[in-house]
C-alpha cells in the first residue's frame, strides 16, 4: 500500500520553462498594480504570451509578434514602459527562446 502524500508536497514536472512565465507573471502584477486604462487590454497580450509559453512547444515566430504587439500597444495607449521595466522584460524573455547562432 503506498503511503498518502499530501498535494502540496508532490513535484510536477512542467513542460515549460518556468523563469520565462515568471517574467510574464511579473509584467501581469505591475500592469495590475498601475491600474492602467488599458489593463484589460494589456492583460489579454500577456495572456497570450503566458499561455504560449505554457504550450511548451514554444516558437520564437509566434513570440515576438506577441511581444510586439505588446510593445504597439504601449506606444498607442502612452503606458510608461520605464515602470513596467517592459523593455527589459520582453527582451529577456525573446533571448530565452531566441535560436542559438553557432559559432
Amino acid at each position: 500500500m503506498l503511503a498518502h502524500q499530501p498535494m502540496d508536497e508532490i513535484e510536477f514536472e512542467v513542460p515549460w520553462d518556468e523563469g520565462a512565465v515568471r517574467i510574464v507573471e511579473q509584467l501581469e502584477r505591475s500592469i495590475v498594480r498601475l491600474n492602467l486604462d488599458s489593463q484589460a487590454e494589456s492583460v489579454s497580450l500577456v495572456n497570450a504570451i503566458e499561455v504560449h509559453l505554457e504550450s511548451g512547444a514554444v516558437d520564437i515566430q509566434v513570440l515576438r509578434p506577441l511581444t510586439d504587439a505588446f510593445r504597439a500597444l504601449a506606444s498607442a495607449r502612452a503606458i510608461d514602459r520605464k515602470k513596467l521595466k517592459l523593455d527589459g522584460r520582453l527582451a529577456s524573455l525573446l533571448r530565452r527562446f531566441a535560436p542559438s547562432t553557432p559559432r
